[in-house]
């Protein structure tokens, strides 16, 4: 009985819904609509009623799909602004994760070439000075050493053979001459091209060799083999130029000297 009290009253409003959508649709002028369903009250609904209500449904349809544009707007600008955001991180992250392009290699001077003569920089041998070698301990004996002198006096023939020679390394070291006799082959001799003595400057040599401070082959002499000789700076000639400058004291003091001779025979004639 209940359930069929409940079906009565779901079959009522669902006819006075239908009616009034059907009243405010179909009758437009502003007169009144009566509708009549069979097993339910009659329901009057007037136009002005059924138009107001259509307008507010309208009204209400308008208004949620503005709020729904609204809302949709800001989204869809926040979603394109974050999209730009990304492509420029990805653009930065693009830039610095990318390599730096090689500069170019510089031209190279053809004439720009290495120099067999160029002074090496070598740490497995000792670097050191004539003046060592002539104060030199026990522990130098037989190492390979580096100098750098001034070939002077003459180049004279080795008992080791026609092709070796001896030639004399000089070094100036305050008001010291210090020097060692080399013994080099007559290839290596030939780079000397002045020998130094006086008013020549000899040519400055860098000899690498083993370093004996009494050599067996050469009756315990003190001397120097050459492995390698570089010519460090040519010699040259200086010649004497004179300078009268120096002569000048002597020649005062002879005129000095024959004036006070002058006056001494005329003391010695006034005695008479």
């Amino acid at each position: 009985m209940r359930m069929a009290k409940w079906l009565i009253t779901a079959a009522c409003a669902l006819a006075l819904s239908c009616s009034g959508l059907a009243v405010a649709f179909a009758a437009p002028d502003d007169g009144a609509a009566a509708v009549e369903v069979e097993g339910a009250p009659s329901v009057a609904v007037s136009g002005e009623g059924a138009a107001a209500e259509g307008e507010a449904a309208a009204g209400a349809e308008g208004a949620g799909a503005e709020s729904a544009d609204v809302s949709a707007t800001p989204e869809g600008g926040e979603g394109a602004d974050g999209e730009a955001d990304g492509e420029a991180a990805d653009g930065t992250a693009d830039d610095e994760g990318a390599e730096p392009e090689p500069e170019p290699e510089p031209e190279i001077d053809p004439k720009n070439r290495v120099n067999p003569q160029q002074m090496p920089d070598s740490s497995f041998l000792y670097d050191t000075s004539i003046a060592e070698l002539a104060n030199a301990d026990p522990y130098m004996n037989n190492q390979t050493v580096q100098v750098v002198g001034e070939a002077i006096g003459d180049i004279l023939a080795a008992v080791d053979g026609p092709s070796y020679a001896w030639v004399m390394l000089q070094e100036k070291v305050d008001n010291d001459y210090p020097q060692i006799s080399v013994l080099m082959t007559r290839t290596q001799s030939d780079l000397i091209d002045n020998l130094g003595r006086y008013g020549v400057q000899g040519t400055k040599l860098q000899v690498r060799g083993q370093f004996h401070l009494s050599c067996p082959q050469h009756d315990g002499l003190t001397d120097l083999h050459a492995e390698s000789v570089t010519v460090v700076a040519r010699g040259s000639v200086a010649p004497d130029h004179l300078e009268w400058k120096q002569f000048l004291p002597g020649v005062v003091l002879f005129v000095v000297a024959g004036a006070l001779l002058l006056v001494f025979r005329r003391l010695q004639e006034g005695q008479r």
